[in-house]
């Protein structure tokens, strides 16, 4: 029945998103029509921490499932997919822990980073042949996933999609897989030889092949320019006579801006200075680079100032090898002002931005050239800067259109599952020579 849904119409399309179950039902069908226009799609966190649902019907209509769509529907055990559906989501059905089973057409040709993640007990799956891509961590803590066979149109596995894998004793690996990321199969203990040899293979090949494109690209490189460096693709910021400063082209991956909480799972105050986002990038990120690699990692004192609209305190000078960009560098590097304080706040009213003295956000023509993309999946996202935000239980971020958010995001979401974009920066030594 409609009424246990709350659902919005695409005056477009002609079509019906999902939003909310509100419904008592343990057993969902979802209409394949909502006044009499199809439903196409299941809107983000629509039915998450629905614990007490054990089957959802979906119609054939569907083409999309929205992010952490039906997460933490701890009771759900089989999941038919529609045979229309042709995307799912990041963290769809993440921590599932009694799903056991999913039938997927071959009509899915996307499925997000840890759509399956957490579904400790999944055991069949079957993957459609029109994928390319397994994503970070897509399967990763599947516990008792014991075989699986990727489509010979996979060419990419991304970090820590099998990871903690523990059951995993056969997977299929097409020919046409290029590369494999970090720790993608870290924790796989019951893979056999043959099949670990064949991934030490390809992660080696792929090593060459970065390393190949470094070399081909270390000539002297021009603000605006993009070099790779790593495993990654870097934007050229500055240049002094002996270094460049880089910042990732796509956002690397989602993370907190700190990890602690207290009692109610609610953030702490903190700065750049004590976060745990900091300690990730300059020990576990910094020690992915190759030895070579960090030979030629600048690290440098850095600036904490005080959110100039709200006073927060951004702590004190830090040494960094990799940092996150404050408020003042993003103007600075996207735009300069000239003078912070005399920047005019706005609020986004109808995807136009609006003068006002309780906006949040820093809005001007560089907007677009700010706004970034998740590294692989091509998905518009939020990323974090290092500058508190309007108290020290937020950071200072660029939103999905690009502009400063001075207000600042959660450090740790209480309830979402969502978390900021991480764009690294750091300084890097000019290649001798040069």
């Amino acid at each position: 029945m409609a009424s246990e849904f709350t659902y919005k119409i695409d005056g477009k399309s002609g079509s019906v998103e999902i939003t909310k179950y509100v419904g008592t039902q343990n057993k969902v069908c979802i209409p394949k029509e909502i006044d009499g226009l199809p439903v196409t799609s299941i809107g983000n966190e629509a039915f998450t921490r629905r614990s007490d649902l054990t089957e959802i019907v979906m119609p054939d209509s569907v083409a999309n499932i929205g992010e952490y769509a039906f997460s933490y529907g701890e009771s759900l055990k089989e999941i038919i997919l529609p045979e229309g559906l042709r995307t799912i989501r990041t963290g769809a059905f993440f921590r599932c822990h009694l799903l056991r089973t999913v039938v997927m057409s071959d009509n899915v040709s996307h499925i997000g980073e840890g759509a399956f993640c957490g579904c400790s007990r999944l055991k069949d799956i079957n993957l459609s042949n029109c994928l390319t891509r397994i994503e970070r961590r897509l399967f990763m803590g599947c516990l008792n996933l014991a075989n699986i066979t990727l489509p010979e149109t996979v060419t990419h596995i991304g970090a820590e999609a099998f990871r903690s894998c523990t059951s995993l004793s056969s997977i299929l690996l097409p020919e046409s897989l290029a590369e494999i990321g970090n720790e993608a199969f870290l924790g796989c203990s019951a893979l056999p030889g043959n099949i670990l040899d064949r991934i030490s293979n390809i992660e080696q090949a792929a090593m060459l092949e970065r390393e190949r494109m470094n070399k081909l690209k270390s000539a002297q490189p021009e603000i605006g320019d993009v070099i790779s460096f790593g495993k990654h693709e870097w934007l050229v910021l500055a240049m002094q006579a002996d270094k460049i400063l880089l910042l990732s082209k796509y956002i690397l991956q989602t993370r907190v801006y700190h990890s602690d909480c207290d009692e109610e799972m609610k953030p702490v105050d903190t700065t750049w200075e004590d976060c745990s986002l900091r300690e990730y990038l300059n020990v576990d990120f910094f020690n992915d680079f190759s030895a070579e690699e960090q030979g030629r990692i600048v690290e440098t004192w850095m600036e904490n100032h005080d959110n100039l609209w709200y006073g927060t305190s951004g702590g004190g000078k830090t040494c960094d090898k990799v940092f996150l960009l404050s408020i003042e560098d993003v103007d600075q590097y996207f735009g300069n002002s000239g003078d912070y304080l005399s920047q005019k706040r706005s609020q986004w009213e109808n995807n136009t931005a609006v003068e006002s003295s309780l906006g949040k956000h820093l809005s001007n023509e560089h907007d677009s050239a700010r706004a970034a993309q998740i590294e692989g999946g091509g998905r518009v996202w939020w990323w974090w800067l290092r500058s508190s935000g309007w108290d020290n239980k937020n950071a200072a971020g660029v939103d999905l259109n690009g502009s400063i958010n001075v207000f600042g995001f959660r450090t740790r979401p209480t309830y979402s599952p969502d978390t900021g974009g991480v764009r690294p920066a750091l300084w890097l030594k000019k290649p001798t020579g040069h």
